[in-house]
């Protein structure tokens, strides 16, 4: 994980518009801070947990991803260890090859469901297999 300064402020956090049910698709864009971890990402998860269950997630990495502020790489790697069991599939589409390698390392030990990676232009495939 990647804790360079941001280039400019923004939204670095979308929950997207093929979210439904039990499923959430987000996208990362920019330089992610705790802040907004928080409060977009970790406040949505936190309610479809308390409401399904099980999870299946679809992260999109755009190509302008710069990285973690500090305090938002903690949190999210404690809610991964904390709650990686309640998650049935996760979609990755144009991972850094940090996110690519954090998985494979962690996920065999932690993780039961099923993990995919995608190309930035398979984003519907990656949707659709997290629909299935």
């Amino acid at each position: 994980m990647s804790t360079a300064q941001p280039s400019q402020a923004s939204q670095s956090i979308r929950i997207l518009p093929e979210s439904h049910d039990d499923l959430i698709v987000f996208e990362y864009d920019g330089y992610i801070t705790e802040h907004e971890y928080n409060s977009v990402l970790w406040s949505r998860l936190s309610e479809m947990l308390k409401k399904y269950g099980k999870l299946r997630l679809v992260c999109r990495f755009t190509k302008d991803y710069e990285g973690w502020e500090e305090g938002a790489a903690q949190a999210n790697m404690q809610n991964i260890m904390e709650h990686v069991g309640y998650v049935k599939k996760i979609a990755y589409v144009n991972p850094p090859s940090s996110k690519v390698f954090q998985t494979k390392l962690l996920g065999s030990k932690l993780f039961t469901g099923e993990i995919k990676y995608y190309n930035l232009d398979q984003f519907d495939q990656a949707v659709a297999w997290a629909n299935e």
